[in-house]
């Protein structure tokens, strides 16, 4: 089913045919349309701050004829200072509640893209630091053999016996500091 409306965005009355349901595949690119612009997996990138933008960009595209500009600036303002994406949401028909677009697919659509954010942030889960200490720590320990190969475990141990008197936290500072320089 498609419904026409007439919007006036800026100085201009523009004619917009929406369509009330996605196919699969056009589900599909809806979902991965907002993914891409809030995850660049290839980066390392995750911009939560683009979500709404991209949610926003992709149901305009989706489910309507309209040709949004090129620019990012132009895109940002015809969709928060324009009503087309309100009106794309909102209830034409109150007393039957019927919308432009079909509002179950749209929450789907946009929860499906919202847990697939999710997944793919999670799989880009930067080390942690205690990540970072272990493998100075295990380093050193390499490094340690090497240089003590020839000297005997009693006397490593002997010396490393006195160092116990020694804070941890300078030992560790002392180690990173090294190994990250």
């Amino acid at each position: 089913m498609m419904n026409n409306f007439t919007i006036v965005i800026g100085d201009e009355k523009i004619d917009i045919t929406t369509k009330l349901n996605l196919n699969f595949n056009e589900m599909l690119a809806f979902v991965n349309d907002i993914v891409s612009m809030v995850v660049v997996e290839e980066e390392g990138l995750y911009l939560p701050e683009l979500f709404d933008l991209a949610v926003r960009r992709a149901t305009v595209e989706a489910y309507t004829d309209y040709k949004l500009p090129g620019e990012i600036d132009e895109i940002y303002d015809i969709l928060y200072n324009s009503t087309l994406y309100d009106y794309l949401l909102a209830p034409f028909n109150f007393k039957h509640n019927e919308h432009l677009i079909d509002i179950e697919q749209h929450s789907a659509a946009v929860d499906a893209s919202r847990k697939k954010v999710e997944f793919l942030v999670g799989k880009m889960t930067p080390e942690t630091k205690l990540d970072e200490l272990l493998k100075v720590a295990a380093d050193t320990l390499t490094n340690l053999n090497a240089t003590f190969s020839g000297v005997a475990m009693s006397s490593l141990t002997s010396a490393l016996g006195k160092i116990n008197d020694i804070d941890a936290s300078d030992v560790v500072k002392v180690i990173i500091n090294t190994e990250l320089n």
